[in-house]
């Protein structure tokens, strides 16, 4: 029942922010800019029937670059299916109980260990769809280690968009890239500015988790009040009569992580590394007898784990979580049918949070239909007006900016590009222009119904809005003082460059 409620929560913060986008879309206007020359338009009016219909045509529309938003749902459902699989080989809760043992004497330094792990990947990368295949192991350990679910939460998913907020080299076709070609930035541009932000933010979010968390750590319990509590443990089965050692699912699970990551990751945009590119190119170049035989035998398309790693998307991040599902069924003896069950069973424990994921990118799906329509947004008047307030770089008026036009754009880089001529032509220091937007869409990330990652992590975790915002106020407000404070040291304090 608490599921259903959970569900029902964030539709509901979806359904209403989507109520709010269709009644400014009859009072805003919408307009467009050339530079910084802002031209007035009409109003584009949503009707009530659209209330119903866009949330369905999510499930079967893509976003800007044409990707289907019904693949983030798959990428869940992959997610859920490996962890299916690893429990039905019975050695995947023996890895979790001997974390657990390792750990009980030291919970917070697991706690820690998780913030920082989750956050600093994500400050690297920004790459939140394989980070998330860690989810599931580390809230099982952080719930049997006693603390309560928005503890393990904010531990995890939390600390993986703290990580988005206070991105250093995120770098992929996601994020900075964007920012780097939009705005004509380096990759090292304000780098210790990042860093301070990175380690500022972490710190809050460590603190203020650490100490709430003594608060609701949970004292021994019953031996039957313990069982009902692993039984609602997502994708977590408890098995104490296997032999078999874990060593290899480890080593599997670490990897299904670490290949996404550096396939998906782009090495030659970031650092210029060449080397997968030329190892590309020597695969598809390669001939015995006048035929390319290696390239026809891997696969060279562009939706294929063949093709050049860097650049790599969601369709090869499903490829890996369901070969990963597959040797790990092999290697641990399993039939195939056994494997399909496992796969199945985990999968149908992970259907809310897919389409939890996929509902997100409604008012994105209204952005891309209205934008490939012709139709200019009411996000433009609004942009035009907080840039009447000021005509130098204001961190407020640049985060109201960000903070209105968030909802509207489930990823960073189509903000940054609806963003771009009126910021271009009315700023200068384009670096701290692109480092405000990242923290600022970041933090709102933290708090929007419209953010895949964060109503992934609570359909997951099964929080809903409600028991979210009350049992994270704190940790919210303090990244928010956090963030302002080091942006405005860094912009105002004198001795400090920010170019």
């Amino acid at each position: 029942m608490k599921s259903k409620s959970t569900l029902k929560s964030i539709l509901t913060a979806i359904g209403s922010l989507l109520l709010v986008y269709l009644v400014l879309s009859w009072i805003i206007p919408g307009g467009s800019f050339s530079e910084l020359t802002f031209t007035k338009d009409t109003t584009y009016p949503l009707g009530l029937s659209d209330l119903i219909t866009y949330p369905i045509a999510t499930i079967f529309s893509s976003d800007f670059a044409g990707v289907p938003f019904i693949m983030i749902g798959i990428i869940f459902l992959a997610i859920g299916g490996l962890y299916g699989v690893m429990n039905k080989t019975g050695v995947y809760s023996k890895i979790v109980d001997k974390t657990v043992s390792i750990f009980e004497k030291k919970k917070t330094m697991f706690l820690i260990i998780s913030i920082i792990v989750f956050a600093l990947l994500s400050s690297l990368t920004t790459l939140s769809y394989p980070i998330f295949i860690l989810v599931p192991f580390m809230v099982t350990v952080i719930l049997l280690l006693g603390f309560d679910k928005i503890t393990a939460l904010l531990s995890t998913v939390g600390a993986m968009l703290v990580g988005n907020m206070a991105t250093m080299y995120g770098y992929n076709k996601d994020s900075l890239s964007y920012f780097n070609v939009l705005f004509n930035n380096g990759i090292n541009d304000l780098i210790v500015m990042k860093i301070v932000l990175f380690v500022v933010s972490v710190l809050v979010l460590a603190l203020i988790v650490i100490l709430m968390s003594k608060k609701t750590v949970k004292t021994a319990k019953s031996k039957k009040a313990k069982k009902e509590e692993l039984e609602e443990i997502p994708l977590y089965t408890k098995e104490s009569k296997q032999t078999k050692s874990g060593v290899a699912m480890f080593i599997i699970l670490v990897l299904t992580i670490i290949i996404p990551l550096v396939g998906m990751y782009s090495w030659s945009g970031a650092f210029g590394i060449d080397i997968f590119t030329k190892f590309h190119e020597a695969i598809t170049t390669f001939k015995i007898n006048g035929n390319t035989i290696l390239a026809n035998i891997l696969g060279t398309s562009n939706n294929y784990l063949g093709f050049e790693i860097g650049t790599w998307g969601n369709f090869d991040l499903i490829v890996i979580l369901l070969l990963s599902s597959l040797i790990i069924g092999k290697v641990y003896k399993l039939k195939l049918k056994e494997i399909f069950t496992g796969f199945t069973d985990g999968a149908k424990k992970m259907l809310k949070v897919a389409l939890v994921a996929i509902l997100a990118n409604t008012i994105y799906l209204i952005v891309v239909v209205s934008y490939n329509s012709g139709e200019t947004l009411f996000i433009a008047s609004i942009v035009n007006r907080l840039l009447s307030i000021t005509t130098k770089l204001n961190y407020f008026v640049l985060g109201g900016i960000t903070a209105v036009a968030s909802p509207l754009f489930n990823e960073l880089p189509y903000l940054a590009a609806i963003l771009q001529q009126p910021l271009l032509s009315a700023y200068e220091n384009y670096p701290l222009v692109t480092v405000i937007i990242q923290a600022v869409y970041g933090f709102m990330m933290m708090i929007l119904p419209t953010s895949v990652i964060l109503v992934a992590g609570l359909a997951y975790t099964d929080i809903s809005i409600k028991e979210y915002f009350k049992g994270s106020w704190k940790v919210l407000i303090g990244l928010f003082v956090a963030i302002t404070a080091v942006i405005l040291l860094f912009m105002y304090c004198p001795g400090i460059k920010v170019m």
